[in-house]
């Protein structure tokens, strides 16, 4: 299992040194901006200290698809754990997520919003998951390279899983695609609803192919009825 880290749109140079110095203590080594909108001069390199070379060989993009193509998980970070009806929302803790991406032979692509307002709505759903570092609930939110700092040290452990069952993510996308059809198909009240409720257990399970193509031979057939 290899991490990408992937800041979206980070405000703020000296977040992304910090960020840098953070990646190089705990051994990571990609690096991923999205848009940035800070200038990445002199006092990003100076705060990145011993994490320069993780800042000079950072690769920028216009979007998201781009910084996690190729990536066999995506992971979705917020600083309030949002639960409830919003199912699409509730995230896992750092500690659970470093057990479960133990088990993935692949790249996972660790994705943090911006410093002002995290990751938006559309910019979620393009996460199979969320993870959340668990602080105190009279002020969840922690700095952005704080944050990556706690995870990072969690993830360090799972390097170099060799479990490679779980599904490719285009075919875990289908399966989904093929649940939804269905519940649309049914007298449901929200099917919407219901089709990222499945997601969220397919992403949270690290299905693997066979398990996947089982499931979606199985709904492809109860589409045919």
């Amino acid at each position: 299992m290899e991490i990408r880290v992937v800041l979206v749109e980070p405000e703020h140079d000296i977040n992304v040194g910090y960020c840098c110095r953070a990646m190089r203590n705990f051994g990571f080594r990609e690096l991923v901006l999205v848009s940035p909108k800070c200038p990445l001069g002199f006092e990003a390199l100076m705060y990145s200290k011993h994490g320069a070379d993780v800042l000079k060989a950072a690769k920028k993009v216009r979007g998201i698809g781009q910084a996690v193509e190729g990536c066999s998980l995506v992971v979705g970070t917020t600083g309030i754990a949002r639960r409830g009806k919003g199912v699409i929302r509730n995230p896992m803790s750092i500690a659970e997520l470093a057990k479960k991406v133990r088990r993935v032979k692949g790249k996972v692509a660790l994705l943090l919003g911006r410093e002002g307002m995290g990751l938006t709505p559309e910019e979620i759903r393009l996460c199979d998951f969320l993870a959340t570092v668990e602080a105190d609930g009279s002020y969840p939110v922690l700095n952005l390279s704080h944050a990556l700092a706690i995870m990072l040290y969690e993830l360090r452990g799972a390097k170099g899983g060799t479990w490679e069952g779980l599904a490719p993510r285009k075919e875990r996308q289908e399966l989904v695609k093929a649940f939804g059809r269905i519940a649309r198909r049914g007298k449901v009240r929200d099917p919407a609803k219901i089709t990222a409720a499945f997601r969220n257990v397919v992403e949270r399970a690290l299905v693997s192919s066979l398990e996947a193509r089982s499931m979606l031979a199985g709904l492809k057939d109860a589409e045919t009825k």
